[in-house]
């Protein structure tokens, strides 16, 4: 596992380096500019999975900043602000900043959703969000709140299950959820 870290290290480091370099050659490039911030939050993804919390937490802001500013400068774009919500959602270690991206994350993929609800990719986005935002409500010993976050997890999966009975994910998540839901309430 570690070699592999390594080579995935080494790999995103060079996409990295030819995206700045990219960049220089042509800031106005949408997409060099997003696609650095994929690289950068690919960079927080290997560091947790090295285990460098401080790299993986640099990473992570700079990814959202980066993402931040196309949201700012193109606020119209869902693509933009799905991206934002995504990346925002990342990375948890069940810290309050973490808590307070999550918030931000759920309003960002409220909005998507009340706009665009047949959009899979954003309701099942916003359930994941819920689900993390759930898992420090129970790891702050807010047990009737994170149930109450999950019921309405839940209720995303369900109905993405229910339009989408061929997506496995879908079907994943749901179980997954109820599983928790059922933990919670054994407890």
């Amino acid at each position: 596992l570690r070699q592999r870290l390594q080579r995935e290290s080494d790999s995103n480091n060079e996409a990295l380096s030819i995206l700045k370099q990219l960049i220089t050659e042509q800031p106005s490039s949408v997409a060099y500019r997003l696609a650095l911030a994929e690289a950068t939050k690919d960079s927080a993804r290997i560091a947790q999975l090295s285990r460098e919390g401080s790299q993986a937490d640099e990473a992570i802001e700079a990814a959202i900043r980066l993402v931040d500013e196309l949201h700012q400068e193109f606020p119209e774009s869902d693509r933009f602000k799905f991206d934002l919500a995504e990346t925002l959602s990342a990375i948890t270690s069940f810290r309050p900043s973490d808590l307070q991206r999550l918030m931000r994350s759920r309003q960002l993929c409220r909005e998507l959703v009340e706009a665009h609800p047949q959009t899979p990719e954003y309701r099942s986005l916003y359930a994941a969000t819920l689900a993390r935002i759930a898992g420090i409500q129970v790891s702050q010993g807010k047990s009737d709140l994170a149930a109450s976050t999950l019921q309405e997890v839940l209720t995303q999966y369900q109905q993405l299950t229910d339009q989408f009975p061929d997506v496995l994910m879908y079907l994943f998540a749901l179980v997954r959820t109820q599983q928790q839901l059922s933990h919670i309430h054994t407890k």
